[in-house]
């Protein structure tokens, strides 16, 4: 690992309990980190789970229970109830850092939940992430953990049996790795149909990126990341963000590293509702059930957004080699009509020819122009500015289409 970039992370960017942690005498081959609140009833089977996976007892599990200032009465019983347990069967012991045994695995419990020492309004989740990152970033820096990856998933969730071991001879200048997944069908019955349709739009979606030629063709969920730890300073960790946290980490690490999707079996994430943050799958799920409850459709962006968003995509390459944002528009408006006019406003509106223009600028005088362009391209078209895109030309009158007509 390269000392400096990890260093100058640890020293001035990763959250304070990197200073503060004192680890056992002991090695670990792996790490996995777990954020959890309000998981009181999931948790121990998550656990469970991951005992059964091979090279388990090489495995350090990271939980920091946590909560916002201002969650409820609920979830903190909740986390209470939780650590209460993990402190019973872990034989826990410490104060903010306990440290302890379930069955073949070692567990360490972060404190983010308890009075005066609960996660800031507004941060969430993200923090929650950065901080036990931040402190698998620590551990492996110090030669604790032998593996220099950070595996991170959540507390509802079943890993399989080779989830450590899927993380081998990975392609080089791997940033990340994504496993894959699917979700167990819970509740009622239409609380299930939700979930088989939130989970084809998530395959929707990604394969509609794929198809565009998008390099972002990748899922931004939690509970399936694997970071590279390099690659984890360089990007200075997680976002502190209350939801999508996920998301933006992936955005930023595809910039600097390839997003490598994994095979095999999947993790199986529970398909339960959930409000503890404004979007994701637990209020999908929710909005979901309220349009099947009222008769209505759930309704995604039609399959010609991904059309145009290849057109896009297309020039953007043959502009890294001719230079001319003429060449560039007149492309565009060669495009199918039926999206031609939208897609060329929706990028003016976005100010996609404005960051061409800089970047030409930018890379004018510089050795290897065309890779720098194409970086630049790339750093600026980003996932982010994809979804953008995306919604754009939903937006601007390539409109949707119900998700059923896609599952049937």
């Amino acid at each position: 690992m390269s000392k400096n970039v990890t260093e100058k992370y640890l020293q001035r960017y990763a959250e304070s309990e990197v200073q503060r942690i004192r680890p056992p005498a002991k090695k670990w081959k792996y790490v996995l980190c777990i954020p959890a609140c309000d998981e009181f009833e999931s948790l121990t089977s998550t656990l469970e789970s991951i005992q059964r996976c091979r090279g388990a007892g090489d495995v350090l599990v990271c939980v920091i229970i946590n909560a916002t200032e201002d969650a409820s009465a609920e979830v903190h019983s909740s986390n209470q109830r939780c650590a209460d347990t993990l402190r019973e069967q872990c034989g826990l012991a410490g104060d903010q850092f306990e440290w302890g045994r379930w069955s073949n695995l070692d567990v360490l419990l972060i404190d983010r939940f308890s009075a005066g020492r609960r996660l800031p309004i507004g941060e969430g989740v993200g923090l929650a992430r950065k901080i036990v990152g931040d402190v698998a970033l620590s551990l492996i820096h110090k030669r604790c953990v032998e593996k220099e990856w950070i595996w991170c998933t959540d507390a509802d969730v079943e890993l399989p049996m080779d989830y450590f071991e899927r993380l081998q001879d990975l392609p080089l200048g791997t940033s990340a790795a994504i496993y894959p997944f699917v979700h167990t069908r819970e509740g009622e019955p239409l609380q299930q149909r939700a979930m088989e349709l939130y989970e084809s739009f998530l395959h929707y979606y990604v394969l509609g990126l794929k198809r565009a030629g998008s390099p972002y063709a990748f899922y931004s969920i939690g509970s399936l990341i694997g970071v590279d730890a390099k690659s984890y300073a360089v990007v200075r960790g997680f976002p502190k963000r209350q939801a999508a946290e996920d998301f933006y980490l992936l955005n930023k690490l595809a910039k600097v590293g390839a997003i490598h999707t994994l095979r095999g079996e999947p993790v199986r994430i529970a398909g339960r509702e959930s409000n503890r943050v404004p979007f994701g799958t637990g209020a999908a799920l929710i909005e979901i059930q309220v349009l099947l409850e009222r008769g209505l459709s759930y309704r995604v962006m039609s399959p010609t957004v991904f059309d145009a968003l290849g057109v896009w995509l297309s020039a953007l390459d043959a502009f890294v080699e001719h230079r001319s944002i003429e060449n560039l528009r007149s492309t565009l408006r060669g495009a199918p009509a039926e999206f031609a006019i939208m897609l060329d406003d929706v990028l003016e509106k976005l100010g996609a020819f404005r960051a061409l223009e800089a970047a030409l600028v930018q890379t004018e005088r510089g050795r290897n122009q065309s890779v720098q362009l194409r970086r630049r391209i790339h750093d600026w078209n980003d996932g982010f500015r994809t979804l953008k895109i995306v919604h754009g030309l939903r937006d601007a009158g390539l409109g949707e289409i119900d998700m059923d007509s896609q599952t049937a």
